[in-house]
């Protein structure tokens, strides 16, 4: 699929009789430009293409001419680039580049130095496609690009930002962003530092957001225009929508910081997925709401698993699932398609499938911390969650009766915890990043570890 129209009409003998006789060079390259709409060229379309690319060099504007070349003969393809570039248009062979027919990812190694050099005199605007091409052909550090943000404005400062917070050393840079985290006029620029801040454990980065938030107190109270020829309310209704997006944004990096303290990046092992549901899944179930300081949290995985195990039903009374709670002996916790609407393997992000369309009966609330209700199963003797974050562990003191516990891949650490589990015999803590291990030897006795 694509745009359509666009070509001129003819075969190709005619296109290429309608090239040698144009009065204009536009004329020509819509000529040469709609040969590209044939799925096989012959051998004399490839010659003309042949004895005109010399033609073409210098010009800016080259049409399809890159793409055709390539379709001729990948050699050639590569010459018309070197010798554009040796023309000094270093900003029309970055995109020619960037939207190559060819393997990006090895055309980006092999130009990665000229690009690197000619860096500074490429525009603002090739920046967010030059960028993303270093980044591709890799070697490149973050303080080899960052003084473009000197020479960049608006929109292309903006996207630039955005591009640097993907280096892999972007960990390394944290004061290049905690100085565009002090802007608060600009609340464009102060939310695309926030989108791509690197998620760094740092006291400083914690007080610069929380700094933000305050910045911005009335941040989620709507403002509503009811004269749109007001261009002052209109003004003001527009500044506190930018003002809510950047109170959002810094709600999430709070988030993704949370996740970042629980579940550390560890080379040694593959992260535990952390869950999450879309949009319209969490007000389906509830869970924009705020719960009651006696309710009861429940995770939307662990209805899920009851509802595996229930037939595909779930209680549908506050006192069906005390009843229900009570009477679960064996719960896993396991992703699976069953489970799992999608994945972020890159991320470590899995979103789950809504267990139900409803709200749950009060004083039951689904929340994604919810975890605590595995510690209301009084007579839970297995219990299995794998390759999951859990936000807190702490329900485990409530299994008393726990007698098989896996936590394998979890992002599970303390190990005094487990001496709060008497009838404990097995425990599966492969793939954890252990501390406090002096516990374990005194389950030795009793467990098989």
């Amino acid at each position: 699929m694509g745009w359509f129209g666009l070509s001129l009409d003819g075969d190709e003998e005619t296109l290429r009789k309608h090239y040698l006789q144009a009065g204009t060079e536009e004329e020509r390259l819509l000529a040469v430009s709609s040969m590209d709409k044939f799925p096989v060229l012959s051998g004399n379309s490839q010659d003309f293409i042949r004895r005109i690319l010399d033609e073409w060099i210098a010009k800016e504007d080259v049409g399809s001419l890159p793409l055709l070349a390539y379709r001729v003969d990948s050699g050639l393809y590569e010459q018309f680039l070197e010798k554009r570039w040796e023309a000094g248009l270093f900003d029309r062979v970055v995109y020619e580049l960037y939207h190559t027919p060819a393997d990006r990812k090895e055309l980006a190694k092999l130009w990665r130095e000229r690009i690197l050099d000619k860096l500074p005199e490429l525009s603002p605007k090739t920046y967010c496609i030059a960028i993303p091409l270093l980044r591709m052909g890799g070697g490149v550090k973050l303080e080899q690009a960052a003084f473009l943000l000197d020479r960049a404005e608006g929109r292309e400062k903006r996207e630039l930002l955005r591009d640097l917070g993907r280096f892999p050393d972007a960990k390394e840079h944290l004061e290049l962003w905690l100085n565009f985290l002090q802007e608060r006029e600009d609340l464009e620029l102060l939310h695309y530092a926030l989108l791509s801040v690197p998620c760094v454990r740092d006291p400083r980065l914690r007080q610069a957001l929380l700094e933000v938030q305050g910045a911005f107190p009335f941040a989620l109270e709507s403002l509503h225009v009811e004269d749109y020829e007001d261009k002052e309310a209109l003004r003001r209704s527009l500044r506190r929508d930018e003002e809510c997006k950047v109170y959002k944004a810094v709600g999430a990096v709070l988030t993704d910081l949370f996740y970042e303290d629980i579940n550390p990046e560890d080379t040694r092992f593959p992260r535990p997925y952390r869950l999450e549901l879309s949009g319209n899944a969490l007000a389906d179930l509830g869970m924009y709401r705020t719960p009651p300081t006696e309710g009861i949290l429940l995770h939307p995985m662990i209805a899920l698993a009851i509802r595996r195990e229930s037939g595909g039903r779930l209680p549908s009374t506050a006192w069906d699932w005390d009843r229900k709670l009570k009477q679960i002996k064996k719960l896993q916790l396991v992703l699976s398609e069953k489970t799992v609407q999608s994945w972020d393997n890159e991320k470590r992000l899995a979103c789950l499938r809504a267990p139900d369309e409803h709200f749950p009966p009060e004083p039951y609330y689904y929340d994604l911390r919810g975890w605590s209700a595995i510690g209301r199963m009084e007579n839970l003797r297995e219990l299995r969650i794998c390759e999951i974050c859990v936000e807190d562990f702490s329900f485990l003191t409530e299994c008393k009766n726990l007698r098989m516990l896996s936590l394998y891949n979890t992002n599970f650490t303390d190990c005094r915890l487990l001496l709060e589990l008497p009838k404990l015999k097995y425990v599966d803590l492969r793939s954890c990043r252990l501390i406090h291990q002096e516990a374990l030897k005194k389950l030795q006795a009793e467990c098989e570890l």
